[in-house]
């Protein structure tokens, strides 16, 4: 079984630069010492980053040395990263994948990590913004600079691990971003929706979009809800959960659907609702029991 030690005390080499020192034996009881150098300011910073270091190649199956790993390879391992080590939600990495699989790999994914240049990554970015979306339209500024940002972060690491001298990211300008009028629907045309939720054949649907135009509450939100989280005598809705759909590879289950706490500490909240959307839910709620027996 692999393993790698705990790594010596992080010495300092120059300004805002500590180095240290990893054993890495094999399943074959091979030992290998393994130097690595970190950029940060304090000796603290610096052993939370060997940290990391010692858990990535705790983590990758691959050899210690990778001189012909291409970026494709590379962020494929990233992803893998993000998900064993980070732990990061799925619906997160179920973005970044779509990143790594339509931005980068299809025209870049060949080249070797440490051959990327500055120049390939604009040249990129300008096939993106002309050609890059779905049947050859235009990607907006919004999408390519989280784009670059991810990539940009990815090869931080790969740099922090040595694969490459430098980011090239650093020489690349981020793409302006559009800023877009935000369009709502006014108190008319609610109330002419609710008119017509009032006679929908599917209760469920009615009640669900009922409660979203009374409430705001974000898709996955308004998915998770149980009916422990709804005090239908007080009028009140718990905002506590949300469900996020993703690959079985991204999730910590191999479930394909997710329930997470919502976005952010703010979203868990408590929502009044109007008489007759308590109402929807309620019928709702007996149809329910009846169709369950």
């Amino acid at each position: 079984m692999k393993s790698v030690s705990k790594g010596s005390e992080p010495i300092k080499r120059g300004k805002d630069s500590w180095f240290s020192r990893f054993n890495v034996t094999d399943e074959l009881g091979n030992t290998k010492r393994v130097g690595k150098t970190v950029r940060c300011r304090t000796k603290t910073e610096a052993k939370r980053l060997f940290d990391e270091i010692r858990m990535d190649l705790m983590a990758s199956d691959a050899p210690i040395i990778k001189e012909n790993i291409t970026l494709g390879e590379y962020l494929k391992g990233h992803l893998e990263y993000l998900h064993d080590v980070k732990h990061l939600s799925p619906n997160t990495l179920r973005g970044y994948r779509d990143i790594v699989e339509t931005r980068w790999v299809p025209r870049l994914g060949a080249v070797r990590l440490k051959d990327i240049k500055p120049y390939m990554i604009e040249d990129q970015l300008a096939w993106m913004r002309k050609s890059g979306g779905e049947d050859g339209k235009p990607l907006s500024g919004n999408t390519c600079q989280k784009a670059l940002s991810f990539l940009k972060t990815a090869l931080k690491r790969a740099q922090m691990l040595e694969y490459i001298p430098g980011n090239p990211c650093d020489a690349v300008d981020a793409p302006s971003r559009e800023r877009k009028e935000v369009k709502v629907i006014d108190e008319g045309e609610v109330q002419r929706m609710k008119i017509a939720l009032l006679g929908h054949p599917d209760v469920r649907f009615a009640a669900a979009v009922s409660l979203t135009l009374d409430t705001g509450m974000r898709r996955g939100e308004v998915c998770a809800l149980r009916w422990q989280d709804i005090d239908l005598e007080a009028g009140i809705v718990h905002v506590c959960h949300a469900l996020a759909e993703a690959k079985s590879s991204d999730t910590y289950n191999g479930e394909t659907i997710d329930v997470k706490t919502p976005k952010s500490s703010r979203s868990n909240r408590d929502i009044t609702i109007p008489e007759g959307t308590v109402t929807m839910l309620a019928q709702y709620k007996q149809l329910q029991r009846y169709r369950l027996l």
